[in-house]
């Protein structure tokens, strides 16, 4: 089934209201130091903050966190949402989330890893042009505030109707893990970005969809699972995945055809302890005998920083000697 025709949120402007939910993991009760700084962080850019009712809780309901999502929705203030983190339990909410509301109240919502199911979902059922991009604790809360990478792809994709256009990768990437709430306390050291490298030498353009591997593979077989024909799929892992997760997920990828319907697949960036394991090799082994343009290393990742990226939105890849992606709408309207 095609998503629906785009229901399309209007610019963010400095001086709106976004809402914080936590669909996923409760991180904002076991991190509250890290959560108020991103608080701080999203007044210092210039928003007032409007926190659901459960996302402090340490055991949030799905009723709870439905109803949450739900209340945001259809708050005529909020502007955007943001999420508190990823973690666990995005898959959850799917089956009792109320998509004729997500389409009649569009509000841009925003996040990455486990949230991909509820970004993919709403696209998938409402065609809610959703946007893969920062999540509270993680990229807003640094030490230092937000990286400016991120905040300025975030900014280009959410605040102004412009095409987002050629995507630069970043100067500099940080995989660095500093303890929430007692190691937090400096910017984490930063490593010289190589850039994306391509696997399968070829073009490709289609609609933008993005996803957490697991999480994606989490949707196969249930009504969630979305429409990939002729998309660029972006894909990336969470930096616990081993080798050999990473080469199952990719078995089933390709056994239930994924890399048959897709135009082009752009890879996210690994540790560097995950490419020490091989990842990146496996990547080439799994890939190369496939005929679908591939790239990996991009700004898409359990690492920072990170590009925004909206669902449904036109885009194209060039994967030669020298890498070229290209995004030809913005996520909002």
């Amino acid at each position: 089934m095609k998503p629906p025709p785009p229901a399309i949120s209007k610019p963010l402007r400095f001086g709106d209201v976004v809402g914080v939910v936590s669909p996923s993991s409760p991180l904002a009760a076991v991190y509250p130091r890290r959560y108020r700084r991103g608080l701080d962080e999203l007044r210092r850019r210039g928003f007032k903050i409007r926190p659901s009712a459960g996302v402090e809780k340490i055991h949030c309901s799905v009723e709870e966190r439905v109803r949450d999502l739900h209340e945001m929705v259809e708050d005529p203030d909020v502007r955007a949402i943001f999420v508190v983190a990823g973690g666990y339990g995005a898959t959850s909410l799917l089956d009792r989330i109320d998509y004729g509301l997500l389409r009649k109240y569009p509000t841009l919502l925003i996040g990455y890893s486990d949230t991909t199911a509820l970004l993919l979902a709403a696209w998938h059922h409402a065609g809610l042009r959703t946007l893969h991009g920062p999540a509270l604790l993680p990229q807003l809360a640094e030490s230092g505030g937000c990286d400016e990478y991120t905040w300025s792809s975030f900014e280009k994709a959410a605040m102004t109707q412009e095409p987002i256009g050629l995507v630069q990768p970043s100067p500099a990437f940080v995989s660095e893990l500093l303890p929430w709430d007692s190691g937090d306390v400096r910017p984490r050291r930063s490593m010289i970005n190589p850039g994306p490298r391509t696997v399968v030498a070829g073009s490709a353009s289609g609609a933008l969809v993005m996803a957490n591997c697991e999480t994606l593979l989490a949707l196969a077989a249930t009504d969630h699972w979305p429409n990939l024909d002729g998309t660029l799929l972006v894909l990336e892992e969470s930096d616990h995945v081993s080798a050999g997760m990473f080469e199952q997920h990719l078995t089933q990828l390709e056994q239930i055809g994924v890399f048959e319907k897709i135009s082009g697949l752009l890879f996210g960036r690994f540790t560097p302890a995950q490419s020490t394991q091989g990842l990146d090799g496996i990547l080439f082994q799994n890939l190369q005998k496939l005929n679908v343009p591939a790239a990996y290393g991009f700004d898409i990742s359990h690492t920072d920083p990170i590009v925004s990226l909206p669902y449904g939105v036109n885009a194209s890849l060039d994967a030669h000697t020298e890498i070229s992606f290209r995004v030809d709408g913005s996520a909002v309207q």
